[in-house]
């Protein structure tokens, strides 16, 4: 597999980054939730999965964080994304972007992007009402 330049720099840094509980830092629920969901897409990107790889054990951190974290100030449909996005990185699946791109959104462009690929498993960017006002004030 061809890797993108610095691709395990970035990698560590992710690593580097997580807390104790297993999730990425962020300013709230949402924040946590996707820049959690946007580390295990950029290890599965990379070929790191809960089974193999150098990253394995920061994948099952990560997912057992999104699994297990209670995320009080999520709304319905957030939470609806993201069992949706559990269930489609548990099938095997990863997206096909590069790692600089999905590493390089925001939040609330990322959980957009994340929605479209998830889109087979009743979760569609059309039920997540994402704006800058809405991600800053809802989230």
């Amino acid at each position: 597999m061809r890797r993108e330049r610095g691709s395990e720099d970035a990698l560590l840094d992710l690593a580097r980054q997580l807390e104790s509980d297993g999730g990425m830092p962020g300013k709230n629920d949402f924040e946590r939730m996707v820049r959690s969901l946007v580390a295990v897409l950029a290890f599965l990107i990379e070929g790191h999965t809960s089974s193999s790889g150098a990253f394995r054990a920061h994948v099952q951190r990560l997912m057992r964080y999104l699994e297990t974290a209670k995320f009080p100030a999520l709304r319905t449909q957030d939470r609806d994304g993201l069992s949706a996005a559990l269930a489609w990185i548990k099938q095997g699946k990863k997206p096909n972007w590069g790692l600089t791109e999905l590493l390089g959104w925001k939040a609330d462009e990322a959980w957009t992007r994340i929605a479209q690929i998830c889109s087979g498993w009743g979760f569609s960017p059309n039920t997540v009402h994402l704006t800058k006002f809405a991600v800053s004030s809802s989230h």
